[in-house]
C-alpha cells in the first residue's frame, strides 16, 4: 500500500491521459513515443498528494469460531456455529486536507492551506480502519444417499466497520462506527438433489432433479441529502425524526419506506441518520434443474439438462432512492434478472 501512494507524491509525478482512437483512425502510435513528463512546480505544488502514515502498523485479523454438531435421525446432521472475524489496523486512504463543515471559503479552512495553498486533496494511507463480523450459522445436512441429498443453512450475522470519516470544528478527524455496506442480517439457503426412483421405466429412469433456494433480508439503506448544506467534508446525511419502516401492506414501488421520517439538518451540521439505518428489499430466489445421462458407449455418454433460474419469476428489487429531496426518494426503479430457462446437451467422455 505504501509504495504506490509514495510514488504519486509531487513534484515527482506527472499525469498523462491517453485519448482512445476511433476504429480505423488511430490517434496514438508507439512510434510517436510518449510525451516528455512535465513535473509539478516544486515551489507551488498544485493538484493532489498521496501520503503514507509514518506509523506503518501491520494490519491483522482475528478469526475464531466454536461449533456444536449432532447426528440426527433419518441420516441428518445438525451443526450450530458461532463465527467471529475482527479486522484491526486495516489501511484506508483518509482525506487529511479537507475542511470541516462551516461558513466561509472552504479553501481557507483546509489544514494545510497556509503551507500548500494550491493543493486540494491530500489522501493519507493509514491503518485507521477496523471491522467486525459476528454470526450464528446453523446447518442441517443429509449427505446424498438412497437417491436424495439436502443441505440447509441459516445465517444470522451483523457486520460493522468504522470507514466513515467526519470532522470536528478544528478540522480534527474522527471515525464513526456503523453497519457495513454488505451487512445482511438474515440469509437462508437450501440445496437438494433427488434421483427419480423409476428404474424400470425407460422414459423416467436416470433423471435427477436439483433445486436451490435463497431467502435473505436486504442491504442497508443510507439516507443522504440531494443538496448538501455542509460547505465542508464528510457525509451529508438527513436527520431521522420517525420510524422509516412501513408495514408490508403499505409498501409500493413508488413509496417503499416512510419518507416523512426524514428531514434536512441545519446548515453546517451532520445529520443523525446512520449508515444502513434500515434494510432494503429482501431477496427470494428459486432455481430448478433436471438432467439425464444417456449411455452411448462404455466411455461416452450424452447429458441433457433443463435449467430454470428464478423459476417463480420473483422480482429482486434494488434499493429505493435514498437522497432526501430528490424525485426518486423512496422510489424503487431497478430489479434483478427475471426468470430464465435454458436447455443444453453435453457430451461426456
Amino acid at each position: 500500500m505504501g509504495s504506490d501512494q509514495a510514488f504519486r507524491n509531487a513534484p515527482f509525478a506527472s499525469n498523462y491521459s491517453v485519448t482512445t482512437s476511433t476504429p480505423g483512425l488511430p490517434a496514438n502510435r508507439l512510434s510517436d513515443g510518449l510525451p516528455v513528463p512535465v513535473a509539478n512546480s516544486v515551489t507551488n505544488l498544485t493538484g493532489t498528494l498521496g501520503a503514507v502514515d509514518f506509523a506503518g502498523t501491520t494490519p491483522y485479523v482475528h478469526q475464531f469460531n466454536v461449533s456444536v454438531q449432532r447426528q440426527l435421525p433419518l441420516g441428518l446432521t445438525g451443526t450450530a456455529t458461532y463465527v467471529g472475524v475482527l479486522g484491526r489496523d486495516l489501511y484506508e486512504v483518509v482525506a487529511i486536507n479537507d475542511a470541516a463543515p462551516g461558513p466561509g471559503d472552504t479553501n481557507l479552512r483546509r489544514p494545510y492551506y497556509s503551507r500548500l495553498p494550491g493543493m486540494q486533496g491530500i489522501g493519507m494511507d493509514a491503518p485507521t480502519y477496523s471491522s467486525s463480523y459476528n454470526a450464528l450459522q446453523a446447518n442441517l445436512e443429509r449427505r446424498f444417499a438412497k437417491r436424495f441429498g439436502v443441505l440447509a443453512n441459516y445465517t444470522w450475522a451483523h457486520a460493522l466497520d468504522n470507514s466513515e470519516v467526519r470532522y470536528n470544528s478544528d478540522n480534527s478527524r474522527y471515525l464513526v462506527n456503523g453497519n457495513a455496506d454488505a451487512d445482511i442480517r438474515h440469509r437462508f439457503t437450501l440445496t437438494s438433489n433427488y434421483q427419480l426412483p423409476f428404474r424400470k421405466n425407460i422414459l423416467l429412469r436416470d433423471w435427477q432433479v436439483n433445486a436451490i433456494a435463497i431467502l435473505q433480508t436486504g442491504i442497508g439503506i443510507t439516507i443522504t441529502n440531494s443538496v448538501t448544506s455542509l460547505n465542508g467534508a464528510g457525509p451529508s446525511r438527513a436527520n431521522i425524526v420517525g420510524d422509516p419502516n412501513l408495514p408490508g401492506s403499505q409498501r409500493t414501488l413508488g413509496h417503499w419506506f416512510n419518507t416523512s421520517a426524514f428531514t434536512a439538518p441545519p446548515a453546517f451540521v451532520y445529520g443523525n441518520s446512520t449508515r444502513g439505518a434500515f434494510a432494503g428489499p429482501g431477496r427470494i430466489n428459486f432455481d430448478v434443474s433436471i438432467r439425464r445421462d444417456f449411455g452411448l458407449t462404455e466411455n461416452l455418454k450424452l447429458q441433457f439438462r433443463a435449467e430454470s433460474f428464478n423459476v417463480t419469476n420473483t422480482p429482486a428489487f434494488g434499493n429505493p432512492g435514498s437522497a432526501l429531496g430528490s424525485p426518486s426518494f423512496g422510489v424503487i426503479s431497478s430489479a434483478g434478472d427475471p426468470r430464465r430457462i435454458q436447455l443444453a446437451l453435453k457430451m461426456v467422455f
